[in-house]
This record gives C-alpha cells, sequence and structure tokens, in this order.
C-alpha cells in the first residue's frame, strides 16, 4: 500500500500547477513497471479516470500505462491508455509542439495500430516534420515512416523525390510501383513512374502503361502524348514486345512479334526458342519442331532448345528421339538429379533394366533421400524377378 501511495504523490507532485492550458509542462516520467496487488490498480484506476475527466491526459497516461504495464487483459484500462496518449499527443499537436507530440501518438499507434484518428494525426506530425527537417536523410526518415503508417499518393511522391534526390531512383520507382498495385488508381503516380522508367527500361515502362490502360479516357491528352512515346520508342522492339506477351500467356502475340523479328533479319537463338515455345502452345508441333531444330543447328547444346525439342518429341511419342535428346541434356547437366531420372524413366519404359538400375544407383547413392529413386530401383528389381530385394526397399 506504501508504495502505492508513494506513486500516485510523485505521479501528482509532477503535474501540480500544470493544469491550465498553454503553461509549459514537464517532460513525462513512466513511472518503474511494479507488481501491482488488484487493490492497488483498482485505485491507481480511479485516479486515472479522474485525471482524464479533468482532461489531464499526462498524468492519465502515466497511471493507466503503470496498470496496463502490469496488467493487459482489462479492456478499459487499454482503452483510457490509448485514449490519454493520443489527446496528449494531439494537445501538444494543436500547440505547435510537434516533436513533443510525435512521441505520443507514436504510442498511441502502438497501442491501437488500426485507429484511423491516430494514423491521421501521427501522419500529419511526420508531415510536417520532414518540411521543417533540413537533412535530406531525416526528412526522408519522417516521410518512410509516415508512408508506412498511412501511405497515400502524395507521400509515396514524396518519399520518391527524396529517394531519388539521395541516387536511390530504382528503389522509388520500386516503391511507386507497389503502391498503385495496392491502392487504388492515381494518375500522377502513374505518370511519375512511367515517364522515369522510359529511359531505365522501356520494355517495363511499356508493360506498365498496358497494365492500367483500361483507367484511361481516349480524349486525355497528358496519356495519349505518353503513349505517342512510347510507341515510338517501342516500335521495332519485337523481340522485347514478344517476351511481355509471353508474360501474359498470349502466345499469339509472341507468335506476330517474332515473325516480325524474323522477317527484320533478328532471327537468333531465343527468338526461335521462345517462337518454338509459342507454337508448342498453339499445338502446332510441326512448325515448333520447324523453328527449334533451326534452333539447335545455331546452338546444338542450348539446354532451353533441347528441352523445347524435347516437348515436342513427347507429344509425338517419339521415344527413340526423347532418348536421346534426354541423354545430351544429361550430359550437360550432369549433377542434376531430376534429369537423370527423367533418364532412368525412359530406360526403364525401353526395358533397359540393366541401364536403368546402373544409374537408378548412381542417383541413390549421391542422395539417399531421394524417395523416387529407392521407388523406381524396387520397381526394377521387380521387372528383374528379385522379388526378395525388391521387398527390402
Amino acid at each position: 500500500m506504501k508504495k502505492l501511495l508513494l506513486l500516485i504523490i510523485m505521479v501528482s507532485l509532477i503535474f501540480t500547477g500544470c493544469k491550465r492550458r498553454g503553461e509549459e509542462e514537464p517532460r513525462t516520467i513512466t513511472p518503474k513497471s511494479e507488481v501491482l496487488t488488484e487493490p492497488e490498480k483498482e485505485k491507481m484506476y480511479q485516479a486515472g479516470v479522474k485525471a482524464y475527466n479533468e482532461n489531464n491526459y499526462r498524468a492519465a497516461r502515466q497511471y493507466f500505462y503503470s496498470i496496463w504495464q502490469n496488467d493487459k487483459s482489462y479492456q478499459s484500462v487499454t482503452d483510457y491508455y490509448f485514449n490519454s496518449s493520443y489527446n496528449l499527443g494531439v494537445s501538444l499537436k494543436d500547440r505547435k509542439k510537434q516533436r513533443d507530440s510525435l512521441e505520443f501518438l507514436k504510442e498511441a499507434h502502438s497501442i491501437a495500430p488500426d485507429n484511423a484518428e491516430a494514423k491521421k494525426a501521427l501522419t500529419e506530425v511526420l508531415d510536417y516534420l520532414s518540411k521543417h527537417e533540413k537533412n535530406d536523410s531525416r526528412k526522408l526518415e519522417y516521410l518512410e515512416e509516415a508512408y508506412q503508417i498511412n501511405p497515400g499518393a502524395d507521400l509515396a511522391l514524396q518519399v520518391y523525390a527524396l529517394k531519388e534526390k539521395s541516387g536511390k531512383k530504382t528503389d522509388g520507382l520500386e516503391l511507386l510501383e507497389n503502391y498503385l498495385s495496392q491502392n487504388e488508381f492515381d494518375k500522377k503516380v502513374f505518370l511519375t513512374l512511367v515517364r522515369n522508367l522510359i529511359d531505365q527500361d522501356i520494355l517495363k515502362a511499356f508493360e506498365i502503361y498496358q497494365n492500367y490502360q483500361s483507367k484511361f479516357s481516349g480524349s486525355d491528352p497528358e496519356i495519349a502524348a505518353l503513349d505517342a512515346e512510347l510507341q515510338k520508342k517501342v516500335k521495332n522492339n519485337y523481340q522485347g514486345l514478344a517476351r511481355l506477351e509471353a508474360n501474359k500467356k498470349n502466345w499469339d502475340g509472341v507468335i506476330n512479334y517474332l515473325e516480325k523479328a524474323r522477317a527484320a533479319g533478328q532471327e537468333n537463338v531465343k527468338v526461335l526458342a521462345l517462337l518454338g515455345e509459342a507454337y508448342l502452345n498453339q499445338k502446332n508441333d510441326a512448325k515448333a519442331f520447324e523453328v527449334l531444330q533451326k534452333a539447335l543447328e545455331l546452338d546444338p547444346q542450348n539446354l532451353e532448345t533441347l528441352k523445347l525439342m524435347r516437348r515436342v518429341y513427347q507429344e509425338q511419342n517419339n521415344q527413340e528421339k526423347l532418348f536421346q535428346i534426354q541423354k545430351k541434356i544429361v550430359e550437360l547437366m550432369p549433377t542434376d538429379i531430376d534429369e537423370k531420372f527423367n533418364l532412368v524413366e525412359l530406360y526403364t519404359r525401353q526395358e533397359k533394366y540393366a541401364e536403368a538400375m546402373d544409374l537408378v544407383t548412381e542417383i541413390i547413392q549421391k542422395n539417399p533421400d531421394y524417395l523416387p529413386a529407392q521407388e523406381k530401383k524396387a520397381y526394377i528389381l521387380f521387372q528383374q524377378g528379385n522379388y526378395a530385394e525388391a521387398k527390402k526397399i
């Protein structure tokens, strides 16, 4: 009981004479956390309510903080603690003491992270401090914190501008892109993002433009000018445009652009491989075989092309060609366990059990926990008539 009385007396003495609005208040002293009994909590609670009702939020916060530190199970204590911190912060903010208010508004936000009023007040204080901060690094810290608490288009643009100024333009563009994907569409954010991406990554700029094209009206002069600039810069970039269409699984679009690339003399292994993949996905195996065969003539060891040609042979059920190309893939990828196991499967289908057993044994020796190989070994032993050994696996 004595320690409770001493704590209440200490808090009362701190705040004596500080009730008149505008009078200088002492810095808050948070009492050390002490274990309180239920009667002590009740008396401190009543003292806190009295202080709160008298608009003495600083004193009220001290009382409710002490109870809350002991026991967070009382919702009314949490509510009073939040409201005391919030009202104290707002009071200091209204009196142009933004730096002092920051501590209490942050505290209120930590107690109730989803409270809209606390978010708004804290964001306003951080925004004010950023505008009156001369150090760009510190200014950026204030703005980033404000953006994390209450993201908005204006804040996103301010953060981007400071990041660009400090040599972190790529990070700033990423923030704008994330803003557009996670919030309501904002034209200013969109234009800033795309215009600054044009010289850095024209294809990404064009892709983002396409993704949000449905948001614009045909009569918007800013959008019309941006469209004309983008179209001019990507006009003959057939390979890049084809990759964008591939990202959208628009295989007709891929074929259209890559056939234009070939006609313009831009034929190479990458063009032919992607074109072959597009024809495969359009179920045109004959055309896929034609372009992939040409790609292999240019580079017989290109893994991407070999794997695509494997798909052609699978579609054609050409086991002999499939076997030959799988052996070549394994030669080029000697440490790839899955590709080796694919070859085991082909040996097994052709009933070449000796070769299958040699390879599956090699896989198990190097990868004893690879379960498919263990199961396949049991199957091969069974096919070879070695039933006793098969049952041991």
